[in-house]
């Protein structure tokens, strides 16, 4: 049996909500007979988060829809994909210039050539002042059949036509070459975050010779590749603060070219929070949280709302952002403040934040209440990460939070319960083969300070436990991402 193509309900799912309201509006205007069944189509399929034929039409039985049922589907794709176009028509320059184009070439047809003349001006300036090469192309026929219809047959026109040709391949066959070299880097870090392989190394850097070479673009939309490209190669080699000074040049040249921006804007949103994770690396935390600011104000603009889940995206990202930022400050109470908000947020999306948000906002938060002093709340957060559904997709979390419960508990005092918390967390890890030095002295380091005879010892031993760990900081260095070891003391973080 056919599988049911789910190609309607995903392009439905990754409408934004002004896409939907538009639609509506728009299947009331074009569907005089019909707009009913399309449209309750259309709700019915909106509210499944799984596609499911048989449930759908089950929903719909009580309606003709199901009589016939592929072909209503069919239409109603069609009208949708159709009011997207519509709806997006006037926001693009590039596509109101192919409906500018269309224009001109009727009335050329008609022979109102005036008119014609008219259209195909206002076409070619805005060609060169953005600097759309591919669409002069496009335009070039238009020119040359008004150029016969005005009988305007000289020599030095036809050579004029022959040269514009020629000029804008040149122009569009240097911009070939600079997308070619900025994707060869961006395909290596869709595969790899970091270079590891010297030969791909060497290979890259070859390239970006050839782009420094090669010098800045003259093409607004070319200079967007050529920064991201550069950008992207100095963050694969580790060196951070060259990425993020592209970064901000393509950020720069976004908010200058406002046309661009819009019309690339997922583009620009994406290279805000590449931003935003350099700064967060290189401990640039004004800059950050300036940043996450700007970014949430921009998700709630209606020009960025047409990016499906912008305003879900970006609260993941800048609330991860802003959390481990304070945290990596030692702000435990600033971090605290957040919290309120975030989970009012966390209901809000529930199921549709992605599983890694979802794991790490539970242990940010059981580690901002540890670094507050509230233990319980901490261990009643843990509680909930333990019995996560996903938490066996992000392990070395899970390791850490293990780490945390048994340090809450160590902060409490509660050290006749540790003696079984920590055996039966040591015999976890080992079992998943999660032996490490840091385990190691950390366990050992936990059973010495529970089975002292007083305060005095148990401080010592503490002591001793931690010097172990700082002098193995360099080779258990991603620990560190969960706990700052370095601030930790007996009764909490200092």
């Amino acid at each position: 049996m056919k599988k049911a193509s789910t190609h309607l309900f995903d392009l439905i799912k990754m409408m934004s909500a002004s896409e939907r309201r538009y639609f509506q509006k728009y299947a009331q205007r074009h569907s005089k007979h019909h707009d009913n069944q399309y449209l309750q189509l259309f709700y019915a399929i909106s509210t499944m988060q799984e596609y499911d034929e048989v449930e759908l039409k089950e929903v719909l039985k009580d309606t003709t829809i199901v009589a016939h049922f592929a072909v209503t589907k069919r239409y109603l794709y069609e009208q949708v994909l159709d009011s997207l176009h519509q709806y997006h028509l006037n926001q693009q320059l590039e596509e109101k210039l192919l409906k500018d184009m269309h224009l001109c070439k009727i009335l050329l047809e008609k022979n109102l050539t005036q008119q014609a003349e008219k259209h195909i001006n206002k076409c070619s300036k805005l060609i060169e002042k953005h600097q759309l090469w591919a669409h002069s192309l496009l335009l070039l026929p238009l020119k040359r059949k008004l150029m016969r219809t005005k009988g305007q047959y000289n020599q030095e026109v036809l050579v004029a036509s022959e040269k514009d040709y020629s000029e804008r391949l040149r122009q569009l066959q240097k911009e070939n070459f600079y997308w070619l070299k900025s994707q060869e880097i961006i395909g290596v870090h869709l595969q790899k975050i970091k270079l590891q392989d010297k030969e791909q190394e060497e290979r890259l850097e070859q390239v970006v010779q050839e782009l420094l070479d090669a010098g800045l673009p003259q093409t607004a939309r070319v200079q967007i590749d050529y920064l991201k490209a550069l950008a992207t190669f100095h963050f694969m080699k580790g060196e951070v603060a060259i990425a993020a000074k592209f970064n901000r040049k393509l950020l720069q040249l976004f908010e200058k070219e406002t046309q661009l921006m819009y019309s690339k804007k997922g583009q620009y949103i994406a290279s805000f929070k590449n931003y935003l994770i350099d700064n967060h690396i290189l401990g640039r935390h004004k800059a950050l949280e300036e940043g996450v600011g700007k970014l949430r104000v921009l998700s709630k603009n209606k020009i960025f709302r047409t990016i499906p889940d912008i305003e879900l995206r970006v609260f993941e990202l800048t609330y991860s952002l802003q959390l481990n930022t304070r945290i990596k400050q030692n702000q435990f109470a600033a971090a605290l403040t957040l919290l309120p908000e975030l989970k009012d947020l966390i209901k809000k999306y529930k199921e549709k934040i992605a599983v890694n948000y979802q794991l790490s906002f539970g242990y940010l938060m059981a580690y901002i209440y540890y670094g507050t002093k509230n233990y319980r709340q901490s261990l009643g957060q843990l509680d909930l990460l333990k019995n996560s559904p996903n938490k066996k997709l992000m392990q070395e979390l899970q390791f850490a939070a293990d780490r945390l419960l048994l340090i809450n508990h160590l902060a409490l005092g509660n050290y006749r319960l540790l003696e079984s918390l920590i055996e039966n967390t040591r015999r976890n890890h080992r079992q998943k083969a999660m032996n490490t030095v840091l385990g190691d002295i950390f366990f050992k380091g936990l059973k010495k300070i529970i089975s002292a005879p007083d305060a005095s010892k148990r401080q010592k031993g503490f002591d001793q436990m931690k010097h172990n760990i700082l002098a193995i900081k360099q080779q258990e260095i991603r620990a560190w991402n969960y706990f700052n070891f370095d601030a930790w003391e007996l009764n909490g973080m200092a």
